[in-house]
């Protein structure tokens, strides 16, 4: 973390576009944004888990399932030093229903803006009044893959049942892409075939 922290302050750019790895493949990457828009920046965070907790708090002690809280942390958990933490009104969290109880506690206590599958698709305005909700002037957005349904798109190491349909993810992508910064896209499980869902996001991300 501190070598790719260390490689894109030098590059210094002003969006980018990271694909592959796991969800904690983007802890520089947010730190990096964050400090350079100075705090003015919401992480819209697509993915069928929370990956909210905290070292102490974890039922796996695994770091992939602790990224986003890392980036609210000064220290990330002792991994970088970021000086402009998000706040959990910076946060919006889409499609997670797999949630640790740690997780679910820290939402309702912050607040924070946590959209399920249902709340999406039994709402077809809803992701416009979110984006329009967005009072920060960057965007940045984390997509794991596992948020989309596995019945459409299985290639994911930890797949979640009753997700998001693929054009849904595809038109809340664009729904932010005006303000976009930056976006990467995370957990994908190759099969060996290719996946035309993946060519398409990768075209996304070389719009930014």
């Amino acid at each position: 973390m501190h070598s790719t922290y260390d490689r894109i302050q030098e590059d210094a750019p002003d969006k980018i576009f990271t694909l592959g790895g796991g969800c904690d493949a983007d802890v520089p990457i947010i730190v990096y944004l964050s400090e350079k828009y100075q705090g003015n920046l919401t992480v819209v965070w697509l993915d069928a888990h929370g990956d909210l907790n905290t070292p102490y708090e974890s039922e796996s002690a695994l770091f992939y399932g602790m990224p986003l809280r890392s980036v609210m942390d000064r220290g990330c958990f002792g991994l970088l030093e970021n000086r402009f933490p998000l706040s959990a009104f910076q946060i919006i969290h889409i499609g997670g229903r797999d949630f640790d109880e740690a997780e679910k506690a820290f939402i309702e206590q912050t607040g924070m803006a946590a959209y399920a599958v249902r709340d999406i698709q039994s709402d077809s305005d809803l992701i416009r009044r979110i984006v329009e909700g967005v009072h920060s002037d960057h965007i940045y957005i984390h997509l794991d893959l596992d948020v989309i349904d596995p019945v459409e798109f299985p290639n994911t190491p930890l797949p979640v049942a009753g997700g998001l349909h693929c054009k849904e993810v595809c038109n809340i992508l664009d729904m932010f892409a005006d303000k976009l910064v930056g976006a990467g896209i995370y957990e994908y499980a190759p099969s060996g075939a290719g996946n035309p869902l993946v060519e398409k996001l990768i075209q996304y991300g070389k719009t930014l």
